[in-house]
């Protein structure tokens, strides 16, 4: 790395805070790609600069040119600049270009409010500031009052506002004197790197507030934890991690930060930062469809796992295309060559050996798919927080003569999914015909369920034995344009047998589907809700299972399969 020296104002780059020991007291600039480093150890502390509204008035762009507001900074947004400048200008000016939030994300969104609310019982004698977005002022005011209440000894989503950047403190304990210790609350199962940051925004803030901060915390999930029946144990749920010296290591950064943004939010363009690794550490953008909305599709980026290194040295060549990438180019992987090859030539690339293995499955043959939940708030006894828990299976069987039948479970609200789910499945696969999945994903639910019920793992593993991947098979052997670098079911479906479609499905994805049933176990749906979950449940699950047949008769048409050969 190139020592640099610290500049007032750096515009246009990505913000890292070391996190490890030995690192800490840096701050890297992520600079086109290349990474200075700058020693932050030898300055003093920074005496902290009033920012007044005047200097945090900005023009927003052209399109808005008719009013100019004050901007206000939030935790969020802060963690947001560091990942990008340009994010952080998104979503400040253009809010409404954010992704459509997914039904992953909303499940994630949900599980961490439910850790955050029970994470609350573990700090007695506390009080809720109960005021949403909108009311930060009468927030902040009551957060005011609660703290000096001697009564109460801990604050939840206690509220304060400094410099115009507004954060909320998932737990504040008072321990003295306007002398607090601050708890920031995380669904992960370890501490990470941006949690640090996290928490050094609110203990600018809070100090800038007027409160001495004594002590940080971080709060999560140990995965350890083994659930009996009854409440949670929460000094075994929690791993409460002190990260203090970490926290206090970023202070003096924190200002210098802060500078960078408020002068990269007064420009009137959005910086020009090309896509790249920021785009999904330590999350995804929310913007990320926005940067990439003018992306052709054969886009390099959408090779078969495409790393860095990679889309790196060919955007360093000027290519972005597959089809660009030159034939003497031999960075590619066999199954990347084969892709660049299908793109170039737009033409199929099927494998004898796909034929050969697939023609000689016997009957009858099953294609099984399973649906699970991993809740961070384990529901059953024997769980851990994280566990996957199959819940519904479905099972297309095809025979002699390609008669075809179809076989499904779904578990009841309230009970363990796990046995009656294996037994009912194992009833079905019994000891002969093979059996087709998509991804090694249901034999690790089996094994799992071998160990948790150990007189069940005879007939799991002969039933492990039996199962032939067709994911694998198709990524070996076959490649068709239309997948777009995917083998997802959900690309090779529509490129293989168009007529069939999850399209229109009020349930399209296993993230929808797990968060579904995760809302009729936590008994949070009326009987007619349920009723039409669990029809919309058993309708994508039988269409994963329909879908793995036809694609698989496909690939066994004499017709596809010598069109193919006269086009090789």
């Amino acid at each position: 790395m190139v020592p640099l020296k610290a500049p007032d104002v750096v515009y246009g780059v990505c913000f890292v805070f070391p996190a490890t020991a030995s690192d800490r007291g840096t701050v890297s600039y992520v600079v086109n790609r290349s990474i200075a480093t700058v020693s932050a150890k030898p300055q003093k502390p920074m005496a902290r600069k009033k920012v007044t509204e005047e200097a945090l008035r900005v023009q927003l762009p052209a399109a808005d040119e008719k009013i100019a507001k004050v901007i206000q900074l939030s935790k969020s947004k802060f963690q947001a600049g560091l990942q990008c400048p340009k994010r952080l200008f998104l979503e400040v000016f253009q809010h409404d270009k954010k992704d459509n939030t997914s039904s992953a994300q909303e499940a994630v969104f949900d599980m961490g409010q439910q850790v955050g609310e029970l994470a609350r019982k573990r700090f007695t004698n506390g009080r809720l500031i109960d005021w949403d977005g909108f009311h930060q002022k009468e927030a902040d005011q009551e957060t005011q009052v609660v703290l000096a209440d001697s009564s109460v000894e801990a604050i939840y989503e206690a509220s304060f506002t400094f410099e115009n950047i507004k954060v909320r403190v998932d737990i504040l304990c008072k321990v003295g004197d306007r002398e607090v210790d601050l708890v920031e609350v995380k669904s992960s199962t370890k501490v990470k790197d941006e949690h640090y940051t996290d928490l050094a925004i609110q203990a600018y803030v809070v100090e800038g507030a007027g409160l001495k901060v004594r002590r940080c915390y971080l709060l999560h999930i140990d995965s350890s934890y083994i659930y009996s029946s009854g409440p949670y144990d929460l000094e075994k749920l929690f791993a409460l991690a002190e990260v203090t010296n970490e926290v206090k290591d970023l202070q003096e950064s924190v200002q210098e930060r802060l500078g960078a943004m408020w002068s990269l939010l007064q420009e009137k363009v959005v910086p020009s930062i090309e896509t790249g690794p920021q785009c999904n550490k330590p999350y995804q953008c929310p913007f990320h469809g926005h940067c990439r909305k003018d992306w052709p599709k054969d886009h390099i980026s959408t090779l078969p796992r495409a790393s860095e290194r990679l889309v790196r040295e060919l955007t360093a060549r000027d290519i972005t295309r597959i089809r660009d990438i030159p034939d003497s180019f031999k960075g590619l992987t066999v199954t990347q060559q084969k892709v660049r090859e299908c793109v170039v030539n737009d033409r199929i690339h099927y494998e004898n050996e796909m034929f050969r293995e697939l023609s000689s499955l016997a009957r009858p043959l099953f294609f099984i798919d399973f649906e699970t939940i991993n809740p961070a708030l384990p529901l059953f006894n024997g769980t851990r927080p994280f566990q996957q828990l199959p819940f519904q299976w479905s099972a297309h069987v095809l025979r002699d003569g390609d008669a075809l039948e179809h076989f499904e479970h779904l578990a009841e609200a309230g009970k363990d999914p796990r046995e009656i789910f294996a037994k009912t499945l194992l009833d079905l696969l019994k000891d002969q015909g093979p059996i087709i999945v998509y991804s090694a994903f249901e034999k690790t639910c089996l094994n799992a369920i071998a160990k948790d019920f150990p007189e069940l793992a005879d007939a799991v593993e002969n039933v492990c034995e039996r199962m032939i991947d067709l994911l694998g098979l198709i990524r070996k052997h076959f490649y068709h344009p239309n997948f777009d670098g995917s083998f997802s079911i959900k690309k090779v479906l529509p490129a293989l047998v168009p007529e069939l479609s999850y399209k229109g499905l009020a349930i399209g994805d296993g993230a929808t589907a797990a968060m579904s049933f995760a809302k009729i176990m936590t008994g949070s749906t009326t009987k007619v809700e349920t009723s039409v979950i669990r029809k919309d449940l058993l309708e994508y699950c039988r269409l994963d299972t329909l879908a793995m047949v036809k694609v698989y008769q496909r690939l066994l048409e004499s017709d596809f399969t010598k069109q193919i050969r006269s086009a090789s």
